[in-house]
């Protein structure tokens, strides 16, 4: 689309605007995967983690799990286990808003402040139907 000869670009926030989580709140990823690994106590420490990445300062699924092992008893490579099982776990829980998602055309612009990184969000997106060539920033 254009407007008086210049290309319009909108932007579109990702996260519950354009695709959601099956379940409403979004631990429950903690919980499906504390039940799929086995490891009792991963949702609660998985949070935890999240708290002190925070505070750390850089907030992404990478530091998040650098922190998990300082707060529940794994070694880092079952850490990088637990961390790939909860992005399988994020693919497999995202749906899309359709109504919204129609709207994004190829060249818009998509953001989102969460701590996963712009090549697994790009992976929810089409696995929620979008097709369209977009620019994804990830703050």
């Amino acid at each position: 689309m254009k407007l008086l000869g210049k290309p319009i670009v909108r932007s579109f926030d990702i996260f519950d605007t354009l695709i959601a989580r099956r379940g409403k709140e979004p631990h429950r990823v903690f919980d499906i995967v504390e039940a799929r690994a086995g490891v009792p106590g991963f949702a609660e420490a998985r949070k935890k983690a999240e708290r002190l990445a925070g505070r750390a300062g850089e907030y992404t699924i990478g530091t998040i799990y650098a922190e998990l092992p300082r707060v529940l008893d794994v070694s880092e490579s079952a850490a990088e286990g637990l961390k790939a099982m909860e992005i399988a776990v994020e693919l497999e829980e995202v749906i899309p808003v359709a109504e919204n998602l129609r709207l994004v055309r190829d060249g818009d612009i998509l953001v989102s402040d969460m701590y996963l990184p712009a090549d697994v969000i790009r992976q929810m997106l089409v696995k929620a139907g979008l097709r369209r060539e977009v620019e994804i920033f990830v703050s």
